[in-house]
C-alpha cells in the first residue's frame, strides 16, 4: 500500500536540516559526517562504560556525533525505509497511536506523523531529540507528536499502543528482553511490532552490547532455537523477520 510520504522522500534533505540545525554549510556536514563514526567509536572505547547509567550520559555527551552518524546511515539504508513506510501503512489501516521506541534523530516519528498517524517518540532528552523536534516542525506535523521520556515509557498504562516501532534499538540495552516484554504490554490485543535489531558488538560498533543468550534468542536465533524466540513466547506471532502481532 503505498503511503502519501515515502520515508525515502522525508530523509533526503537531512543534510540540509542537519546544516539548518547546526548554522553550518551542507559542505560542512558531508566533511564532518566523514569522520563522525570513528570519532564516535574512538570516544566509546576510550570511556568504556561499564552499567546503564554509565552508558546513557555517554550517548548523551555524544549527541552532535550521534545525530551526524544516523543522518548518513537513514538516508542509506533502503531496507530500512522499506520497512518503515510497511508499518505506516498498517498505522493508517488500523489506527490508533503508535509507540516510537527510541526514536534517536526522529526519521521514524517523522514518517508516521507526516502520514496523519499520532506518534509517542521516546528517548532521552538532548540534540538528537532537539533534532528531531526541528523536523517535525519545519514538515508541520509536531502536533500530531508527544515525546516521552525513558523513565515515563515504563509507567504508561497498557494497552495504550496499536503499533510499536523498535528500530535497532534493543542492541543497545542492557536487557532486551524487559523491553520486549514491555512492548507486548502497552500494545492492544492485535497490537503490531516492528522491530529490527544488530546483536553484533564489533569495532563499527563498540556501543552493542556483547550478545548472551538473551540477545540471541530475540527473534529466535539459529533455526533449531525457534521454538524458544523470546518474542513468541511473550506472545507474538511472527508475520515477517521484522514484523510480529501481539496475540
Amino acid at each position: 500500500m503505498a503511503i502519501p510520504h515515502p520515508y525515502k522522500d522525508l530523509v533526503s534533505s537531512l543534510d540540509e536540516d542537519v546544516a539548518r540545525f547546526f548554522g553550518w554549510s551542507v559542505d560542512e556536514v558531508r566533511e564532518r559526517t566523514k569522520t563522525s563514526r570513528e570519532e564516535r567509536n574512538r570516544r566509546w572505547v576510550e570511556a568504556d562504560p561499564k552499567t546503564e547509567e554509565d552508558r546513557n550520559a555517554l550517548y548523551s555527551s555524544l549527541g552532535e556525533l550521534d545525530l551526524l552518524k544516523y543522518a548518513a546511515w537513514h538516508q542509506d539504508d533502503e531496507e530500512k525505509m522499506a520497512i518503515h513506510d510497511r508499518a505506516v501503512a498498517e498505522a493508517r489501516k488500523t489506527g490508533g497511536v503508535v509507540l516510537d521506541c527510541g526514536g534517536g534523530i526522529g526519521d521514524t516519528t517523522l514518517v508516521f506523523a507526516a502520514n496523519g498517524v499520532y506518534v509517542v517518540y521516546v528517548d532521552f532528552p538532548g540534540v538528537c531529540s532537539d533534532f528531531a523536534r526541528s523536523r517535525w516542525e519545519r514538515f508541520g506535523c509536531l502536533e500530531r507528536v508527544r515525546p516521552m521520556t525513558p523513565e515515563e515509557f515504563w509507567e504508561a498504562p497498557p494497552e495504550g499502543f496499536s503499533l510499536a516501532a523498535s528500530i535497532d534499538v534493543l542492541e543497545h540495552l542492557e536487557n532486551p528482553v524487559a523491553h520486549a516484554s514491555r512492548y507486548r504490554e502497552l500494545l492492544t490485543p492485535g497490537g503490531h511490532l516492528f522491530v529490527t535489531a544488530h546483536f553484533v558488538h564489533n569495532a563499527q560498533n563498540p556501543d552493542h552490547l556483547p550478545r548472551n543468550n538473551a540477545y540471541h534468542r530475540v527473534f529466535g536465533g539459529e533455526p533449531k532455537t525457534a521454538k524458544r524466540c523470546v518474542l513468541t513466547n511473550l506472545g507474538f506471532t511472527r508475520r515477517k523477520w521484522f514484523w510480529y502481532t501481539r496475540d
